[in-house]
């Protein structure tokens, strides 16, 4: 893990992904197609029901496979998707993670607990909601964060990190 990676860093990261899986960032659809990054990687999706319900997905890089609760939301989906791609693109010697509920409805209230749950939710938040859509669409939406999520396809409480990290609230 590089403990260095501060949110520049990481926005550099994602914005370069979204290059060279997109093209111009600014041309891109919204939602994010995520099912094409994680084509890009050589991941699988699949979705199913966990034994324990507070599981909203994981990732198993031994046999390349992100894992999705079926019950959780689009949106939902979506973010614990680009949780766990950023956990496969930015901490090479984590082999499994586990993404639970209590972490994205605590997603505001977690942070600085866990440095490397703290990287892929930066991660997640920034490849979803790219820096320079965000900034083309906030004044455009007159700074309506539920108009941004449904954008975005994120939960609201993802928007709201995101706008806070880009300092828009």
């Amino acid at each position: 893990m590089d403990a260095t990676l501060d949110q520049q860093d990481i926005d550099s990261k994602t914005q370069s992904l979204l290059k060279s899986v997109f093209g111009d960032i600014e041309t891109i659809k919204l939602p994010i197609d995520l099912n094409r990054i994680a084509g890009h990687f050589g991941l699988k999706i699949k979705q199913g029901k966990f034994a324990d319900a507070e599981i909203e997905g994981a990732l198993d890089r031994s046999i390349g496979t992100v894992f999705l609760s079926e019950e959780d939301t689009f949106e939902e989906k979506n973010f614990t998707l680009a949780h766990e791609i950023g956990h496969y693109k930015l901490h090479e010697e984590l082999e499994r993670d586990v993404f639970t509920m209590h972490q994205l409805n605590d997603l505001l209230e977690r942070q600085g607990k866990d440095q490397r749950e703290d990287q892929a939710d930066q991660f997640a938040a920034s490849l979803m909601m790219p820096r320079e859509l965000v900034m083309l669409l906030w004044d455009a939406t007159s700074k309506d964060i539920e108009s941004i999520a449904k954008i975005f396809g994120v939960p609201i409480v993802v928007a709201t990190f995101r706008l806070k990290a880009l300092k828009l609230i």
